[in-house]
């Protein structure tokens, strides 16, 4: 549970988990924010976001990112997770100043999750 709001100024951030393993825990942003994130990624398969992957049953909540700057040069980025693997993002919101500066293969993206696996359910099936 965050506790306070964080500035991450002048940091260089590696996401949390990897891109085998992912995240599989449940992270509460307490409605605090997370300022000044940025993750510049290359090489092979270098995923860009908090975190890199949310496995299923993951949760992230209540979480802002402000003003962060995700990019990969050779796969996805997200502000919350580069990937989700069913995993869940709730109550959670980005800003930026101006123009979303999420970047996936050169392309501009604007999401919390740069790519995700989703279940599709028929009318009448429970989440």
């Amino acid at each position: 549970v965050l506790t306070a709001d964080i500035d991450m100024t002048g940091e260089d951030w590696t996401p949390i988990g990897d891109t085998n393993d992912g995240y599989t825990g449940t992270f509460d942003g307490n409605g605090h924010k997370i300022s000044n994130l940025v993750c510049e990624r290359t090489g092979d398969k270098q995923v860009s976001g908090l975190f890199a992957v949310l496995m299923e049953n993951s949760v992230v909540k209540n979480l802002g990112v402000e003003n962060g700057v995700f990019t990969s040069s050779t796969s996805t980025a997200g502000a919350i997770a580069a990937k989700s693997r069913l995993g869940k993002v709730i109550n959670c919101c980005r800003k930026f100043a101006g123009l979303d500066r999420i970047m996936q293969k050169q392309r501009i993206g604007k999401g919390n999750v740069g790519l995700g696996t989703q279940r599709r359910y028929r009318r009448g099936a429970g989440l």
